[in-house]
């Protein structure tokens, strides 16, 4: 038995003993199969075979860099170089990429600091208008037939200036004496009262429902915005002009035309929380522009905007804590006027950025006239200055007002420069004042709610000037006006994101440039029709009624 044991034993193979790793050891260890089935060698006794190159930056933390780096060199120059490169590439990529946005951002607050705009040079103001599918600045008002009696096409003709145009001799402004705004004595009765233009009953439901339209799209800090697809649709075709003060400003006119102010009236809260997000947006320098939008075309309607509100809610509440931003608003304006021409643009301007614009200036004069009606006050050098570019953009003897000099003459425009006369000086029997306000009574520039015809911008300033001028004929015109609004005011859901109750639809204005509904939206478009019903109440004319 032994025998047999000794020779079963022997002829039974041995199995070779297991490493701790669990591998064959001895000559079986020296060819192993791998999972795929094929046999490699194993590594030699004593030879320890260098990490395998690696791209990452992790790994070649993980295994020692400098001494796998060493070592691939070694073996294979020119492949470690090139894992070198790919390891390398991105921290290079990051660190560019830091080093231009500290540039950027160095810059954009230089130009803060400097108030100007940021313009690094590759990109024209066009380029980046196509970029962004939107359409040039307001330079090119387009005529009505009416206003084109030579029968040029707009813009050609008029490159020199009529003399008959012109200030008088040795370029003195045609400016007699800048009048101070008055408003309404008690807005909130005014708004109530029944006047001969009728209708007031359904006029009062319907300022109600709009104010009720604002109060629901402000945000709980109190600003507003002109494109807000958070609380409503926007509609007007077009890429909307962003500025929270233009639209905050243009809102808070809204109530406070109808008699609301920070401390009284339905809508006080409301007006309240608006006027102090306007203040903590005011820089030291008096600006209330908050710089959202690329190019700054609204900068100074923006300002202009906002600083009526303030001065209005000074005016109305006497609230003595809004003197000192109003003051400090009212200064920067004049700052930023240009200090021959008069006028205001897309950004304060002196003798080498000479660029101003009819629109852009009557709203600044605006704010200098609600300014003295709130007791701040206003050097008459700044109207005298801001009657000079009205001289330089009227024409037919001041009859009618372009955009620019070497503009052509708009039906809106013309009502914010006949405007502007009447604050400025011109007396009611003025001869341009009195054939402007005949072009306004026209047949040809009845208000029409039509496609490309209707112009909530120029009725705004088309019913002030008639409200000015008083009689028969402009409450004819009012009443006319006032009918179109009112059987326009829209229906529709209350739903966040898709509120339309109480307020007025942004529409395409056509080939017509000087309409404003297609840069600002549904929340401008109310306000301004609510500022045209309030018209009646909201100042008192500027001339005492005539016998």
């Amino acid at each position: 038995m032994a025998d047999g044991a000794d020779r079963s034993e022997q002829a039974r193979p041995r199995r070779a003993p297991r490493s701790a790793a669990g591998e064959r050891s001895g000559a079986a260890g020296r060819a192993t199969k791998p999972r795929n089935g094929r046999r490699s060698s194993g590594p030699r006794a004593g030879v320890v075979p260098p990490p395998p190159i690696t791209s990452h930056p992790g790994d070649l933390v993980r295994v020692g860099f400098w001494r796998q780096l060493g070592s691939s060199f070694q073996r294979d120059p020119a492949s470690a170089a090139i894992a070198l490169g790919q390891a390398l590439l991105p921290v290079v990529v990051w660190a560019v990429f830091a080093l231009a946005m500290f540039f950027v951002a160095v810059t954009a607050y230089q130009a803060i600091e400097r108030d100007e705009s940021m313009e690094f040079g590759w990109l024209s103001e066009e380029d980046l208008r196509t970029l962004r599918n939107e359409r040039a600045p307001i330079d090119i008002p387009i005529l009505r037939p009416t206003d084109n009696p030579g029968g040029n096409k707009p813009g050609e003709g008029d490159d020199e200036p009529n003399p008959s145009d012109q200030p008088g001799e040795g370029g003195e402004p045609s400016v007699v004496a800048p009048r101070g705004l008055k408003l309404g004595p008690d807005r909130r009765e005014w708004a109530l009262r029944v006047d001969a233009t009728g209708g007031n009953d359904r006029k009062k439901t319907a300022i109600s429902r709009g104010l009720a339209w604002l109060t629901r799209q402000q945000h709980t800090d109190g600003h507003w915005e002109f494109s807000d697809e958070e609380f409503f649709p926007g509609g007007s075709g077009w890429p909307t002009w962003e500025t929270h003060t233009g639209a905050t400003g243009l809102a808070l006119l809204a109530f406070l035309g109808a008699g609301n102010t920070p401390d009284a009236g339905q809508y006080s809260e409301a007006v309240d929380r608006g006027v102090k997000w306007l203040l903590r947006q005011q820089k030291s320098n008096g600006d209330f522009f908050e710089f959202r939008d690329l190019g700054r075309y609204p900068h100074f309607f923006a300002h202009s905007v906002a600083t009526i509100a303030v001065c209005e809610a000074l005016a109305l509440s006497g609230d003595e804590s809004l003197r000192e931003p109003a003051e400090k608003a009212v200064q920067f304006l004049v700052d930023s006027q240009h200090p021959s021409k008069g006028g205001w643009g897309y950004m304060p301007l002196n003798d080498e950025k000479a660029e101003a614009y009819t629109w852009v200036t009557g709203w600044g004069l605006m704010a200098l006239f609600t300014a003295r009606s709130a007791g701040v006050e206003v050097d008459d050098e700044a109207f005298r200055r801001a009657s000079r570019f009205i001289d330089s953009v009227m024409a037919d003897a001041g009859a009618a007002y372009k955009n620019r000099p070497e503009n052509v003459p708009s039906p809106s425009l013309t009502g914010q420069g006949l405007l502007a006369r009447q604050y400025l000086g011109w007396e009611r029997d003025h001869p341009a004042l009195r054939n402007g306000v005949e072009r306004l009574l026209s047949a040809e520039e009845k208000p029409e709610w039509a496609p490309g015809e209707r112009d909530l911008y120029g009725w705004y300033f088309e019913a002030q000037v008639l409200h000015n001028m008083g009689g028969e004929e402009s409450e004819q015109w009012y009443a006319h006006l006032q009918n179109l609004v009112l059987d326009n005011q829209a229906g529709g859901p209350r739903s966040r994101g898709k509120d339309t109750n109480g307020s007025w639809h942004p529409e395409p204005s056509g080939p017509r440039f000087d309409v404003m509904d297609d840069y600002f939206g549904r929340l401008y478009s109310t306000s301004m029709a609510l500022l045209i019903l309030e018209t009646p109440f909201r100042h008192m004319p500027v001339y005492p009624p005539e016998d």
